[in-house]
């Protein structure tokens, strides 16, 4: 069974650790992420960042006992465990399989991730645009269409354009 709990972000590692300790090894962990790059200084920098932001998910088959969650509820790095998960199970399995499709060999989400949602404002990670949220008036598979102010502006749909909703 899959719950979703929300952590202390620097207790990430510490807390599944801790979860480990307590379960053993039959538990899995699953929190996707990006990775894009910046040019800071006149260098290329690469960066993660997690999808969900504080959020990710956990399987063990032991989280049908409600008193666990309880019993775990005070381990270090850990905010809460967001309720609801025994009747949401289809939905957050949908989404880990979509996550997992959209991933590369490296573990990180593929900008046709996004791609696949209908938004209507982003903001840019990469590229000449990043940091800048744009609205999208029309997409298709090589190129947006965005409004940057009140700018029209194509651009190259490419794993360089990173983008994500806001």
């Amino acid at each position: 069974m899959w719950i979703v709990f929300k952590y202390k972000s620097k207790e990430y590692n510490i807390l599944k650790k801790n979860i480990k300790i307590k379960l053993g090894d039959d538990v899995k962990f699953y929190n996707p992420k990006i990775k894009y790059s910046r040019l800071a200084k006149n260098k290329m920098k690469f960066f993660e960042k997690y999808l969900l932001d504080n959020y990710a998910f956990c399987y063990s088959k032991l989280f049908k006992e409600k008193k666990l969650l309880s019993s775990l509820s005070y381990i270090k790095g850990l905010c809460y465990f967001l309720q609801g998960y025994i009747q949401d199970q289809t939905q957050i399995v949908s989404f880990i399989n979509f996550c997992k499709k959209n991933e590369e060999s490296d573990g990180n989400l593929k900008q046709s991730f996004f791609s696949e949602f209908k938004i209507k404002k982003a903001k840019f990670l990469s590229g000449p645009f990043s940091n800048i949220i744009f609205e999208i008036l029309e997409k298709n598979k090589s190129k947006i269409k965005i409004l940057l102010g009140n700018k029209e502006i194509l651009v190259k749909n490419n794993k360089y354009n990173l983008y994500y909703p806001v």
